[in-house]
């Protein structure tokens, strides 16, 4: 058994600038989706105070529609329906 260890440590130890580099993407991908999505609800936020009913319907409308949604639903959505819509980004491309 102690022989397996030393293995995962050596192959460890060699994919270590692989996974620091992954984990360097992966923080960046947090900051920025956690900016983006605080701004966004700020944004939604102010316009749910808007003096004009139209506006305030429309947001109210999309609130519910992403309350009421199951994430599951939203990632099945955006995975199976925007490739059919022209969208290549959705798919990961490993290297």
């Amino acid at each position: 058994m102690a022989g397996s260890w030393s293995g995962f440590e050596r192959d460890l130890l060699e994919q270590m600038p692989l996974i620091l580099a992954g984990l360097s993407n992966t923080l960046q991908l947090a900051v920025v989706i956690s900016v983006t999505g605080f701004l966004l609800g700020v944004f939604v936020f102010y316009l749910t105070l808007s003096k004009n009913v139209l506006i305030r319907n429309a947001i109210n409308s999309y609130i519910s529609f992403f309350i009421g949604m199951p994430l599951i639903v939203l990632l099945f959505l955006m995975y199976y329906g925007l490739p059919q819509w022209g969208s290549d980004s959705i798919h990961l491309q490993w290297q």
